[in-house]
C-alpha cells in the first residue's frame, strides 16, 4: 500500500523499475525476507513536479505476518 500512489493499491509492484534499471519494491522485499532489515537508495518521481529525485528507504521484515514494512524520504 502506498498512500501517495493509490494506483499501486493491490498491484504486484515487483516489476516496477525506475530510470536506472533498479527494482525498488523487489529490492525492499528482498531485504525484509525472514525478518531482515536495511536501507536502500534509489531515484523516484515526486508527486509535486514529476521530477526524479534521490530517495532513501528503510525496510523491515515481519516474519510472523510475512510482511515487509517500509518507509522512505526524499533526500534532495
Amino acid at each position: 500500500m502506498n498512500p501517495s500512489r493509490p494506483e499501486l493499491y493491490s498491484q504486484n509492484v515487483s516489476a516496477v523499475v525506475v530510470i536506472d534499471g533498479f527494482y525498488p519494491f523487489a529490492e525492499r522485499s528482498g531485504i525484509g525476507r525472514k525478518g531482515g532489515e536495511g536501507f536502500l537508495e534509489y531515484h523516484w518521481h515526486k508527486l509535486t513536479d514529476k521530477s526524479n529525485a534521490p530517495k532513501l528507504a528503510f525496510g523491515k521484515g515481519v516474519a510472523q505476518w510475512d510482511w515487509v514494512l517500509t518507509s522512505g524520504v526524499y533526500i534532495d
